[in-house]
C-alpha cells in the first residue's frame, strides 16, 4: 500500500527530529562515515541544501531525474565549489544554530511526496552515518517507516545515473518484496529497506545485510548521497 501524503511527511518530521537529536547528544565534532565528514559538515550539509527554500535540492534533483550519467555527473562536480563554499557560510554561526535551523523544519516544497521520499532515503543515510561511525547498532523501524524507505528506495532507483545498478542489483526484503530490473542480477542483497538502502548507498561495510554475488559491482553503483 501506497503511504499517503500526510503519512509521508509524519514519519519524515519523525526522522528528521531523531536525527537531530542524535546530533545534538555527539556533539559536532563527531566523526561520520561520509570520508573526513564531522558531524557539523553532515549538518551544514542539509542546511545547505535546504536553504532558498529547497529550491538547490529540488533543482538538483530534477536535474537528475533527466540527466544521463555522464551529465549528472559533470554537473554535480561543477557545483560542489559553489556547494562547499555555502556549507562553510553556513557553519560560521557555530553548532547551536546549524540544529535550531534545522530544528525549524525542512522547507514546504519537501512535503511534495515525490520530493519528501528521496529527502527521507537522505536523512535516513545521513543519520546513520552519524550513529554507525560510533557503533551503534541497526535501529529498529516502524512499519510505516519501513514502507517509506521502500517507496523512497524504489523512487531513487528509478534516476537514470543507477540504471545499470538497477539492472544488476537485486534487493529481496524479508517481506519477500523484490526489487529487480529486467536483466538478470548479478548481485543480491537481502536485508530490511534501511539496511538496503545503506548497502545500495556505498555503506554496505556498516549495514546489517547479505550481500551474494560481486560486492565489487555493488560499491561501483553505489547511491551518490
Amino acid at each position: 500500500m501506497t503511504l499517503s501524503r500526510k503519512q509521508l511527511v509524519a514519519v519524515h518530521r519523525v526522522e528528521r527530529g531523531e536525527l537531530l537529536d542524535t546530533l545534538e547528544r555527539v556533539g559536532p565534532d563527531a566523526p561520520t562515515l561520509c570520508d573526513g565528514w564531522s558531524a557539523t559538515r553532515v549538518a551544514s550539509h542539509l542546511v545547505t541544501s535546504e536553504m532558498h527554500g529547497g529550491a538547490w535540492w529540488v533543482l538538483g534533483w530534477r536535474l537528475r531525474s533527466v540527466l544521463g550519467p555522464a551529465r549528472t555527473s559533470t554537473v554535480l562536480e561543477r557545483g560542489q565549489p559553489m556547494f562547499e563554499s555555502a556549507m562553510q557560510r553556513a557553519e560560521r554561526p557555530g553548532w547551536k544554530a546549524l540544529l535550531g535551523r534545522l530544528r525549524r523544519g525542512p522547507p514546504r516544497l519537501f512535503g511534495v511526496p515525490a520530493l519528501t521520499r528521496p529527502r527521507l532515503v537522505e536523512d535516513w543515510i545521513h543519520h546513520e552515518d552519524v550513529r554507525r561511525a560510533l557503533a551503534a547498532e541497526p535501529r529498529p523501524t516502524s512499519p510505516v517507516l519501513r514502507q517509506a524507505l521502500v517507496e523512497g528506495m524504489e523512487l531513487v532507483a528509478t534516476l537514470p545515473e543507477f540504471r545499470q545498478a538497477r539492472e544488476r542489483i537485486r534487493v529481496v526484503l524479508p517481506d519477500g518484496h523484490v526489487l529487480e530490473g529486467d536483466e538478470p542480477a548479478l548481485v543480491t542483497v537481502r536485508g530490511e529497506p534501511g539496511e538496503a538502502i545503506l548497502a545500495l548507498a556505498g555503506r554496505a561495510e556498516v549495514a546489517d545485510v547479505t550481500v551474494e554475488g560481486t560486492a565489487e559491482l555493488l560499491g561501483r553503483h553505489a547511491l551518490a548521497f
